[in-house]
């Protein structure tokens, strides 16, 4: 038995939205605290990778140095822009126009 979870073949093929490109970030759209708001994971590498629920792809708008955008989208700057615009009482939730709302947007679909 794999108790790996997975995405069946079929499933990706039907919601190509959902797999992750090389240099995407993938945001957690919920939060349960106000400090993980804005949590994220950087995909630096070539494989297939597919973005579950409550994630939100994002991708620079321009060419950029991808790991320079994930030290910054780590930093307390990028962070408290978002913590100021999420709303919730006991999860938090970030929306793609809360990031393309920032001061550096990096949201694109």
């Amino acid at each position: 038995m794999h108790h790996l979870k997975y995405v069946r073949e079929d499933y990706l093929h039907q919601s190509p939205k959902s797999l992750m490109q090389y240099e995407d970030f993938a945001f957690a759209d919920t939060s349960e605290d106000i400090e993980g708001s804005g949590n994220f994971t950087y995909l630096n590498s070539e494989i297939e990778v597919f973005a579950g629920y409550h994630t939100i792809i994002a991708r620079p708008k321009v060419p950029l140095n991808h790991r320079f955008i994930a030290y910054y989208l780590d930093s307390d700057n990028f962070r408290v822009q978002i913590q100021r615009q999420v709303n919730g009482v006991k999860v938090y939730s970030i929306t793609q126009s809360i990031l393309n709302r920032t001061r550096h947007g990096t949201c694109r679909r």
